[in-house]
């Protein structure tokens, strides 16, 4: 784990991309595959070469029991408004993971993180590269953010 300014004055995390899940959070019953991951890109944004993009990893609000980055719905915040605003300023693209929420005795802590974990290294698989991977959330979003760095 690297920590860079990335030229806003904002000090950011950066995984190496040789980082290992720990072992409380490695789970045989969890796949990479089964992690919807929602994709945001500013339209018009000029293609770069895939290690080159700079890549937002956006974990959502909502206390790790509700919300979904793809999620208009009321009572809940709105988070898909937040995404696509960040994602018009944005030179790169961002990937908004589904984690599993824990709101069932199978999903429990540290599920989320599992989920998270297997999103980071699917967007590894895709040929971004680490040091352009930034880690960002919301509220319980965020908590999970200082946890898996």
């Amino acid at each position: 784990m690297q920590f860079a300014d990335d030229g806003s004055g904002q000090t950011v995390v950066q995984l190496s991309e040789s980082v290992v899940l720990p072992s409380q959070l490695q789970d045989a019953r969890i796949s990479p595959d089964a992690v919807p991951c929602f994709t945001y890109e500013r339209e018009g944004r000029a293609a770069t070469p895939l290690e080159e993009t700079n890549v937002i990893l956006w974990l959502h609000a909502g206390g790790n029991i509700i919300g979904h980055p793809a999620d208009y719905g009321q009572p809940g915040p709105q988070w898909v408004p937040t995404i696509s605003k960040v994602a018009a300023g944005f030179d790169g693209v961002i990937f908004a993971p589904s984690y599993r929420l824990a709101t069932v005795p199978e999903n429990t802590y540290p599920a989320n993180l599992q989920d998270i974990w297997h999103a980071y290294h699917y967007v590894l698989e895709q040929g971004y590269q680490p040091k352009n991977i930034r880690l960002v959330g919301e509220s319980a979003g965020g908590n999970s953010v200082f946890i898996l760095t």
